[in-house]
């Protein structure tokens, strides 16, 4: 009984064809993995949204808790960029 694969007798050109011809057409296609957003203008830096955007995902009471807190309803609620929340933490008092 003879074994004629490509991988005993050294002929691995029609295998690489093949998964070639797959890649190429799941591109194609789109299909074959995560797809990229169309980047136009100021949108490509915009992050894609993954999970609820209510609740960010927390647990409802840590995020019930987070939004009565004084803290957050005094100050960090007044602040209204990424750059304005980090220097609050590197630089509260």
């Amino acid at each position: 009984m003879a074994n004629n694969s490509p991988a005993l007798t050294g002929n691995s050109q029609p295998q690489h064809q093949a998964a070639a011809a797959v890649v190429q057409q799941q591109q194609q296609c789109g299909g074959g993995g995560a797809t990229k957003p169309a980047v136009s203008g100021k949108q490509g830096n915009v992050l894609p949204l993954w999970g609820n955007e209510k609740t960010m995902n927390l647990n409802p009471m840590i995020l019930t808790n987070i939004l009565s807190s004084p803290y957050f309803k005094v100050q960090l609620y007044e602040l209204k960029t990424y750059h304005e929340v980090v220097d609050e933490i590197y630089f509260k008092d």
